[in-house]
């Protein structure tokens, strides 16, 4: 449905050319939800307004359902008033002069179609989709009544109203409290469900990208560094940036001591024992490697662990959190943060047994 191609764009910082972002390349099939997630600077905003028809790229390509907005090679630039996208900004950008009925009837007002909607079919259009995000009965209330989730339901209810092919959103949850944005993930998935509509997501918040998207572009330094289901990206990361940016994961450095052959893999040389590491990847005896362990895959117990990649560690720091505990375990030169069932008594100082199941470990580059 929206293919960017090799899209590029740089601005003049301090006298030197620096870019926002560089040869990013994506494509977003219909109905999905495409996450574009990353540090603040890394570019996802820049590719969003581009997308929009807010910035200009010095490059590139964009097109939808096959239809080019913008092409740098024939100097195609579709005004972004003519590109028929739906946008929710990170302020929500509501006018607060306006009712709920007005803010939502405004696209449908202004809008350059012919023949004009009646008062009747506005009515009627700002109806079904205040129901749509649970807002029906507030039509005459003012903007500025109403909370922040409602504001923000108002702003995707303004962006809807008028059908667009593609929505886009720029961080529309992160100027709401922790509990709320929590609660707006939820309402998010099941409007996106509800209508169907392709929707590119902007954000730096990696647990709204995982609960949210079909896919995720990963974006650092205006590059596309990974791109994959919500799964993929968690689980096996490609490098080091993903790993740690996409949750919270133990970097392991070793070096490689030969083939292993179930599972099929590497035996791996770390300061605290050998782990096995299943990977596809050609590796040499010597080579150095980083492997990563997510917190949650370090199975920790009192008695001793059958199995491959097992060790004796000792309980450094004890967190209890309600639905999980987390520990921060000294295993031989390494440190080892490990997130465990409540259910498990352990205090500080004591000893236990770890084991990583070999399917967890990933080499990242």
């Amino acid at each position: 449905m929206l293919d960017v191609n090799n899209l590029s764009k740089s601005y003049v910082a301090d006298g030197k050319s620096v870019k926002a972002i560089d040869g990013v390349s994506f494509s977003v099939p219909k109905g999905k939800i495409f996450t574009l997630l990353g540090p603040s600077g890394c570019g996802k905003t820049t590719t969003l307004r581009s997308i929009a028809g807010l910035e200009t790229p010095d490059s590139g390509e964009i097109l939808v359902s096959g239809t080019p907005v913008f092409s740098s090679a024939t100097g195609l630039r579709v005004p972004a008033n003519a590109r028929g996208f739906g946008m929710v900004f990170q302020s929500y950008a509501i006018w607060p002069h306006m009712t709920v009925f007005e803010n939502v009837a405004f696209p449908l007002q202004v809008r350059g179609r012919e023949p004009k909607l009646s008062r009747k079919q506005i009515e009627e259009e700002v109806g079904r989709v205040l129901e749509v995000v649970a807002l029906g009965g507030y039509e005459s209330r003012q903007a500025t009544q109403l909370s922040g989730g409602q504001q923000q339901r108002l702003a995707l209810a303004r962006a809807l109203v008028a059908k667009p092919s593609l929505l886009l959103l720029d961080e529309p949850l992160s100027n709401l409290d922790a509990k709320l944005r929590e609660r707006m993930r939820f309402e998010l998935k099941r409007l996106q469900r509800e209508v169907g509509i392709t929707s590119i997501y902007v954000t730096h918040d990696q647990s709204e990208a995982l609960a949210l998207s079909h896919d995720i572009a990963v974006m650092d330094q205006g590059r596309i560094v990974q791109v994959g289901s919500p799964r993929d990206i968690y689980e096996r990361p490609n490098n080091d940036f993903v790993a740690e940016f996409v949750g919270t994961t133990n970097f392991v450095s070793g070096k490689v001591l030969g083939r292993h052959a179930d599972p099929s893999g590497y035996l791996i040389e770390t300061a605290s024992g050998n782990l096995v590491v299943p990977t596809t990847d050609q590796l040499n005896p010597g080579d150095k490697v980083t492997i990563s362990i997510r917190p949650e895959d370090v199975q920790v117990s009192q008695e001793s662990l059958p199995g491959l990649n097992i060790g004796a560690a000792v309980v450094d720091t004890h967190m209890f959190l309600g639905f999980c505990q987390d520990l921060e375990l000294r295993w031989g030169e390494t440190r080892l943060e490990a997130r465990v069932h409540p259910s498990l008594s352990v205090s500080v100082g004591a000893p236990v047994h770890v084991r990583i199941d070999p399917q967890r470990c990933v080499l990242c580059k």
